[in-house]
């Protein structure tokens, strides 16, 4: 009877060792989750900023008459103005 006793006992601790270690591991990957989410929303931000930059320097070759991006600042140009008149309809409406 104390043979079994001890045998569970064993088993006991083996499983609480493995539930520690797992619990462990459990933190280390939420930490690496936490880190690459983090890195993942700088990278997003990171792009943004490029293709930002990517359009306005295509306005300012269109300004400056370089390469084919006049068709660029052209449909850029429309839809502001098609912005403003939205606008001034909207005003004038109130």
């Amino acid at each position: 009877m104390i043979d079994k006793i001890d045998k569970l006992k064993l088993k006991l601790d083996l499983l609480f060792e493995k539930i520690n270690n797992l619990e462990n591991k459990n933190k280390s990957l939420l930490k690496k989750t936490n880190t690459l989410s983090q890195l993942n929303i700088d990278l997003d931000v990171k792009a943004k900023e490029i293709e930002d930059d990517k359009k306005n320097l295509k306005l300012k070759n269109a300004l400056v008459g370089e390469g084919n991006d006049k068709q660029f600042l052209k449909n850029k140009i429309d839809y502001m103005i098609k912005e403003i008149d939205d606008c001034i309809n909207d005003i004038t409406i109130s």
